[in-house]
Order: C-alpha cells, then structure tokens, then sequence
C-alpha cells in the first residue's frame, strides 16, 4: 500500500512539473494511446524486476526512436510505432526476461570472477 501511495505522489508532483512546463495541457496529447504504450514498453525491452532494466529499455527505445525519426522522416510518420511493434515482439520472444538481464548475464560469462 505504501509503494502504491509513493507511486501516486511521484506521478503528482511529475504532472505538476509537466503541467509546468507546458502552461496548457490537453487529454489529447497527455493521455493518448501512443504515449501509454510508449510508457508500457519501455520496461518490458529493458527488462522488469530491476532499476536498471527500465532506464535501459528508455535508453534503447529513445535511441531508436530518434534513429527511425532521423532516417524514415519523410512520409513514413507511424513507422515508429511498427519499428516499436517489431522489436517488442522480438523481445518478448528471443528475451523473455528483458534486454538487462541477458546483458548482465553476457558481461558474467565474458569477464568471470578471478578465484583466489
């Protein structure tokens, strides 16, 4: 209960600083469908469970939302969103558990502990 209360109050104060920031808000632009599922697949790539899967999934996914911006720009606007649909598909078949956990088990098995 707790957790869902510090929840709520980060949400708060992050919609009080967005509201800020923008001077006039619309449910068009901050409730619209894109956004929600931006916001969902962010930790499902990075991988759930962890604090760095999620930052990790933001970092992926912004990079290669501004990667298919810069290269597809021209007449291919909803692009993004099938490049998103692809790579969630990807990732929920090939990386069940996310793009972090497959990392940190790759960076074990490259650089192993040195037994003593």
């Amino acid at each position: 209960m707790i957790a869902y209360a510090v929840s709520a109050a980060l949400t708060a104060l992050g919609g009080t600083f967005y509201a800020y920031y923008q001077f006039y808000l619309q449910p068009n632009t901050v409730l619209h469908i894109s956004h929600s599922v931006d916001i969902m697949i962010r930790p499902i790539a990075g991988g759930t469970g962890t604090i760095l899967g999620p930052v990790l999934g933001s970092l992926l996914l912004e990079l290669l939302g501004e990667f298919s911006r810069a290269y597809f720009a021209g007449g291919t606007a909803g692009l993004t969103v099938v490049i998103y649909g692809i790579l969630l598909v990807i990732v929920v078949l090939f990386l069940p558990r996310g793009v972090s956990p497959t990392l940190a088990h790759l960076m074990r098995r490259r650089h192993p502990r040195e037994s003593a």
